[in-house]
């Protein structure tokens, strides 16, 4: 396998944003705002969605930077879907009080438009 093509997809790229909301608290410790499923905890939203142009056919690796909120439960659990296929990985449990960047996986994606859902 090629190594993995990373593209910058920024959270707030999202243009459809679901029941995700976009919150700007924690901008002076990312660099920029985040979405946060926020209406109640541990109860799924609508997903957000993206579509980014991918302009090879290649290997591409999806990173996700996000906090676990309340460790014990962590109830802004969530996956990641590129063009409506998911591998299960589940994100937002990490054992940690800090932003974290986690590997969501890797996919092959042809060349053209690819919709990305949270």
């Amino acid at each position: 396998m090629n190594k993995p093509v990373e593209i910058w997809i920024d959270a707030l790229d999202f243009n459809e944003k679901g029941g995700w909301k976009e919150d700007t608290q924690y901008v002076h410790l990312m660099g920029s705002g985040y979405l946060i499923a926020a209406d109640e905890p541990g109860v799924p939203v609508e997903d957000a969605l993206v579509q980014v142009d991918i302009p090879q056919k290649d290997n591409y690796r999806i990173w996700v930077r996000d906090r676990n909120w309340m460790r014990q439960y962590s109830p802004g659990k969530f996956t990641i879907r590129v063009n409506n296929d998911g591998n299960g990985k589940v994100l937002g449990e990490m054992p940690s009080d800090n932003w974290i960047w986690e590997i969501s996986g890797d996919y092959t994606l042809d060349e053209g438009k690819c919709t990305i859902s949270l």
